[in-house]
């Protein structure tokens, strides 16, 4: 019985403790905002950076060592000047070796070519000489038929021509088809020759723009945002060894929590913050999945030439989700962690009241109130974690 007499004087000695104002907070010390209503976007936050709309990377095709370093970074470039120096002597020599084997092959093929063309020719000579050959013995077995008649030739003499004359057309017969299987051998023995050149010119050309590659070129007009300044240093195939941007106009690269992966989408409102600026844009594209735990997508911002846009600059997001009109809100304070319940202090006079509020999303300004404020109260928006334990606060100034 006594124990619980204690408990019960315990608790009630809590409560009393809990509704006794607590020390005090001076108006002018801290944050307050009004309930008030007004249109409002309902956003998320997110974070990013500034980075060129248009950029080219300058990628090493070969593995080799830098030889000399041809400019800087910061350096306004034109395209087609020389950006680094490699060791390309092997591929030269590579190169060199091609471009002799395809020299000999394609002469080769050339003397290959005009020896079936002159074989083709001599079959389609022969052909003809063959077709005159008959006419010819056609005549003179006619002639000699005739004289037969007359008595000026012999039976014998005008059988032998008949049968040479037969033996004449069969060997035609022989030879149209002979032509034929010949016109269809020449054209696939050339088509062989001209595809094996073009083998042999295929391992040219891509050694050559090999090499072209290995120059290290700019590919485009612009300054040199990176480069590989290391003379000595070793280089892989595929590593980037400079990147040349257009640093008049930019967009933001972005990052956010997977949480709000599922209202991410393309073409989504934007507002980026940077220092005192804010620009505006929208969601350019998203990446298809989530990286260890965040969600990277991009900004196309509506003023890409802004002048207050430099590399690299970190920027504030606000993703829009959805514009409310006559929105119960307050503005946005350091105690705002994201949508969820709150513990608030609510000014009342001389006393702050603590009291449970449910707030939903926020943009840069302001914060939706879901419930647990009215209109035309005063919340403090500061942070006053050294109150968590008591439920009234003394307030003093206006």
């Amino acid at each position: 019985m006594g124990l619980i007499l204690t408990a019960g004087i315990l608790a009630a000695l809590t409560m009393f403790i809990r509704n006794l104002t607590v020390g005090s907070v001076h108006l002018d010390s801290v944050m307050t905002a009004k309930v008030d209503e007004g249109e409002m976007m309902v956003t998320f936050a997110a974070s990013g950076k500034v980075v060129p709309l248009y950029e080219e990377a300058v990628i090493s095709p070969v593995s080799s060592r830098i030889l000399r370093i041809m400019c800087q970074p910061g350096q306004r470039v034109e395209k087609g000047n020389k950006l680094l120096e490699i060791d390309i002597d092997s591929q030269q020599f590579e190169y060199d070796r091609l471009k002799s084997e395809f020299e000999q092959t394609r002469n080769h093929h050339k003397r290959l070519e005009i020896d079936i063309l002159k074989k083709e020719t001599q079959a389609r000579l022969n052909h003809q000489l063959l077709i005159k050959k008959i006419e010819s013995l056609r005549v003179e077995h006619e002639h000699e038929q005739y004289l037969l008649s007359i008595g000026g030739s012999s039976a014998d003499r005008v059988t032998k021509l008949k049968t040479e004359l037969s033996n004449a057309e069969l060997e035609l017969e022989n030879s149209n088809q002979q032509l034929a299987y010949s016109e269809d051998i020449t054209a696939l023995e050339l088509q062989s020759l001209e595809l094996d050149l073009n083998i042999h010119g295929n391992r040219l050309k891509e050694m050559e723009t090999l090499l072209t590659r290995a120059r290290l070129e700019a590919p485009v007009s612009g300054t040199v945002s990176f480069l590989l300044n290391q003379p000595g240093a070793s280089v892989s195939p595929g590593e980037v060894v400079a990147r040349i941007s257009d640093l008049s106009s930019y967009q933001v690269e972005a990052v956010v929590g997977d949480s709000y992966a599922d209202q991410l989408l393309v073409g989504q409102e934007v507002f980026v913050r940077l220092g005192r600026d804010e620009l505006k844009g929208q969601v350019a594209h998203i990446a298809p999945s989530v990286q260890d735990g965040v969600l990277n997508f991009g900004i196309l911002l509506n003023e890409p030439s802004h002048p207050k846009l430099r590399p690299n600059m970190k920027a504030e997001i606000r993703v829009v989700v959805q514009h409310v009109e006559n929105a119960l809100r307050i503005k946005i304070g350091e105690f705002y962690k994201g949508p969820g319940q709150y513990d608030l202090f609510v000014v009342n006079g001389t006393t702050a009241q603590k009291r449970q509020v449910r707030l939903g999303g926020a943009s840069f300004s302001h914060i939706e109130v879901i419930s647990g404020l009215n209109p035309n109260e005063m919340v403090i928006t500061s942070d006053l974690n050294n109150y968590n334990a008591v439920d009234k606060i003394g307030v003093k100034g206006n």
